[in-house]
C-alpha cells in the first residue's frame, strides 16, 4: 500500500474521474459504483454496478433474503467484476499486470473516499484475472494495493479472527499446530509468540550463516591475503628491531664493564707497586 503523488496521483485523479463517469451508469439501488481497468496508459475495460441482465430492478431484494441464505445476497454483478470481464472480451492479452480503479458515488452523486478493502468476491477475482494493483480514494489520498495485499486485506476486515489463524496455520516455521477454529484471543496469542520466535531463531541461524561465508569470503580474497603478509612482516620488522636494540644496549653494558674493571685492575697494580717499593726502601 502506498499514497500516490505528483504526475502519477494526477493520471490517477483522471482514471477515477473515468470511473466516476462510469458509475453514473450504475441500475444499484443501494449505491452506485464505477470501475476502470488502465494497462499501458489506456482504459481498457470498464463496468458499473448493475443487475446481471443489465436490467433495472423495481426494488433491491437483497434485504429480503432469509437470515440462512448462504450465497452472495447482492443482486448486482460488482463494478470490479464488470470492468474485468468488459477488458477479457475486448483485451485480453493485456489484463494481466494491469491497475484497476474503483470509485463509489454519494447521494449526491460525487465521489465519496473508500475505506478499508472488504469485498472478498472481487479481490479474488482480481488475483485470478492477473490484476497487479488496486486503487483506491481514501480521505488521505489516492492509495495503490498490490493485488495480493488487497485480497488479504479484504479477508482479514471480513473476519479478523479466521483470518488469522489462516495467515498463522500458513507458517513455514512454527513447529505448533494451528489453533483451532473458535479460538479465543489467548490462544491467538500464544500462537503468535511461538511464530515470532520461531522467525526470530531461524533469523538468527541465516544471519550465522551469513555471517560465516563472509568470514570465509573475506579470508579468500587475494587482498585480504596480501594485507595479511604485509602486516605480518611489519610485526617481523618491529620485533628484529627491538632484538637489535636490546643487543646495542648488552654491548654497551659489557664495554662499561670492562671499562670498570681494567680501572680497577690499574689501581690494584699501582698499590702492589707502592708496597712493593716500600718494602724494599725498608730493607735497605
Amino acid at each position: 500500500m502506498r499514497r500516490l503523488e505528483g504526475a502519477e496521483a494526477d493520471r490517477a485523479h483522471g482514471f477515477l474521474a473515468e470511473a466516476t463517469h462510469v458509475a453514473t451508469s450504475a441500475l444499484c439501488h443501494r449505491s452506485r459504483c464505477g470501475s476502470v481497468i488502465v494497462a499501458g496508459g489506456k482504459v481498457i475495460g470498464r463496468g458499473a454496478n448493475s443487475p446481471a441482465d443489465g436490467c433495472a430492478l423495481a426494488e433491491c431484494f437483497k434485504g429480503a433474503l432469509p437470515a440462512a441464505f448462504r450465497s452472495d445476497r447482492t443482486c448486482c454483478v460488482h463494478a470490479e467484476q464488470r470492468a474485468i470481464l468488459d477488458a477479457l472480451r475486448r483485451h485480453p492479452n493485456q489484463v494481466a499486470g494491469a491497475r484497476l480503479h474503483f470509485i463509489r458515488l454519494d447521494e449526491h452523486g460525487q465521489p465519496a473516499p473508500a475505506g478499508a478493502p472488504y469485498c472478498t468476491i472481487c479481490s479474488k477475482m482480481t488475483q485470478v484475472a492477473g490484476i497487479s494493483e488496486f486503487v483506491l480514494l481514501h480521505p488521505e489520498g489516492i492509495t495503490v494495493y498490490g493485488a495480493d495485499e488487497y485480497n488479504r486485506l479484504s479477508f482479514r476486515h471480513a473476519d479478523p479472527a479466521t483470518y488469522r489463524r489462516n495467515e498463522l496455520a500458513m507458517s513455514p516455521f512454527n513447529p505448533m499446530p494451528p489453533p483451532p477454529p473458535g479460538s479465543g484471543d489467548a490462544e491467538l496469542a500464544m500462537w503468535g509468540l511461538s511464530d515470532l520466535f520461531s522467525y526470530m531463531m531461524v533469523g538468527g541461524a541465516a544471519f550465522f550463516v551469513v555471517a560465516l561465508v563472509g568470514v570465509v569470503i573475506y579470508s579468500a580474497l587475494p587482498g585480504t591475503k596480501r594485507r595479511d603478509a604485509a602486516k605480518a612482516a611489519a610485526a617481523q620488522a618491529v620485533k628484529d628491531e627491538k632484538g637489535r636494540r636490546r643487543r646495542a644496549g648488552d654491548d654497551d653494558q659489557r664495554a662499561d664493564d670492562l671499562a670498570a674493571l681494567e680501572q680497577l685492575l690499574d689501581v690494584r697494580e699501582r698499590k702492589s707497586l707502592v708496597a712493593a717499593m716500600v718494602k724494599i726502601h725498608t730493607r735497605w
